[in-house]
């Protein structure tokens, strides 16, 4: 379902945190490819998210996935929120 409401202008960014919100692990490659968005987007949204606090990566082996963060959780669910009322 395409999102109502946009993150800085960034529908795309909305997805991956909705994406996210599930608790789910999930590396850049399978960001981009679960949200429909290139590899190359993906990485700048996903790059432009952990700078606002809204996620992080983490160690896990060689791979470095990420992770919504508190501060992301309590956004998406604002979001959500919103998005009923529209």
């Amino acid at each position: 379902m395409e999102p109502k409401v946009s993150i800085c202008g960034s529908k795309s960014k909305v997805k991956i945190l909705k994406l996210l919100k599930s608790g789910l692990e999930y590396n850049k490659i399978k960001v981009a490819k679960e949200s429909g968005v290139s590899y190359a987007a993906s990485y700048i949204l996903l790059k432009e998210l952990q700078e606002k606090g809204l996620i992080e990566s983490y160690e896990k082996g060689r791979a470095r996935p990420v992770r919504i963060t508190q501060r992301g959780m309590k956004v998406i669910i604002k979001i959500d929120e919103l998005e009923l009322l529209l």
